[in-house]
């Protein structure tokens, strides 16, 4: 099928694509796979910028005064399986607003967890650092290297449409491994 990218027509990135699905799993993936580089510039300097309908200002610095049912759903999910202790690394994968870290902070208080984000996007680091004390990076194998442990807890809801063919690959890989 051919790739329908109404909302990034004036960006080039996704123009000549089309989607493979697999019929058993229905995962899909464009073709040609787009260029790394690419994706990267387009995540960090386009997803997110004024025009887009993914927009979040995160030069405005205010909590959510409201709960996140998506987040707490899934973090109630999850608490079945895994027991989280203190100084347990959750990683967030594009974690957007961050309120996945407010639903881990209201439930298990402020310091409890050690809090990671993988994210591309501009300012994105400072803001989750200012309202949640994240450390941000852009790739799963530079925060095992950095914070020396392995994530106790990976989240990540709707990330694999931001890499390459390979890279999910190695990014679930990764996974698998840590």
């Amino acid at each position: 099928n051919k790739y329908i990218a109404a909302i990034w027509d004036k960006d080039n990135i996704f123009s000549k694509l089309n989607i493979y699905t697999c019929v058993e799993c229905g995962f899909g993936m464009a073709t040609p796979e787009p260029n790394n580089t690419h994706l990267i510039e387009f995540y960090k300097n386009v997803y997110r910028r004024k025009d887009s309908p993914f927009f979040i200002d995160f030069s405005r610095i205010d909590r959510p005064f409201y709960r996140d049912h998506r987040s707490l759903s899934q973090l109630l999910l999850v608490l079945n399986y895994v027991e989280l202790k203190n100084n347990d690394i959750f990683v967030d994968v594009g974690p957007g607003a961050g309120y996945s870290y407010n639903e881990l902070i209201e439930t298990f208080g402020k310091n409890m967890l050690d809090l990671c984000a993988i994210e591309f996007s501009r300012n994105a680091g400072e803001y989750y650092k200012t309202l949640y004390n994240v450390q941000t990076f852009t790739d799963l194998n530079t925060l095992v290297k950095e914070t020396k442990k392995k994530p106790k807890l990976l989240l990540s809801s709707h990330c694999l449409e931001h890499f390459n063919y390979q890279e999910a690959q190695e990014f679930l890989g990764l996974v698998k491994e840590t």
